[in-house]
């Protein structure tokens, strides 16, 4: 049986190369560079925009650029989240502890470092966390207004459609398989809707 496939593995490779076959997809005539391979590692464009990165000693700078190559915000940031609603969050360090500040699609600092945990913004709000070990349930809109502060949540996930999933922990001995209205349970953590 190995051999057989052998076989057939090498008249299909043999088939390919005789008739150029490999180049019938066509993709090297259909696509082509547009920027050029100087970056250690490019994330995918958001809003227009691409976070990019760059080896620099033993740490990585991070920036953003357009479409067409052309670095739009420099490459000086430790750690940075792609861009969601015209917003991205970034921070000049690198290492624990991150504080994320917010900036604009030009650059702009829109709100100074304040945050330690952040989620990108959907339907205009972002869930955020001033402690460094988790989130605190907090939710803000883009020009930093609290709009939910902390709740007692140990999670809140991105709002859609004007609703956001939230999660906190119920203690094994409060733990009852009681039915709530809004809420269900997943192991030993209750979620529901905000």
């Amino acid at each position: 049986m190995t051999r057989k496939l052998a076989f057939i593995v090498s008249v299909l490779v043999m088939t390919l190369t005789l008739f150029g076959c490999y180049q019938s997809i066509g993709l090297e005539e259909r696509y082509s560079e547009v920027i050029p391979a100087k970056y250690d590692f490019i994330l995918d464009f958001s809003d227009g925009l691409a976070a990019v990165v760059v080896k620099d000693g033993y740490d990585y700078k991070r920036g953003f650029i357009y479409k067409t190559g052309e670095e739009v915000i420099p490459l000086i940031y430790g750690s940075v989240q792609y861009f969601s609603e015209g917003l991205a969050w970034v921070s000049l360090d690198s290492e624990y502890p991150i504080k994320y500040s917010l900036i604009d699609t030009s650059g702009n600092e829109v709100l100074p470092p304040t945050y330690y945990m952040v989620s990108p913004f959907s339907d205009g709000l972002s869930v955020v966390s001033t402690f460094m070990d988790g989130y605190s349930g907090t939710v803000i809109d883009k020009t930093g207004e609290v709009v939910i502060s902390d709740m007692g949540y140990d999670f809140i996930h991105n709002f859609s459609e004007g609703f956001a999933a939230a999660t906190y922990d119920i203690p094994d001995s409060e733990y009852e398989d009681s039915e709530l209205a809004g809420i269900y349970r997943c192991g030993q953590n209750k979620h529901f809707m905000i």
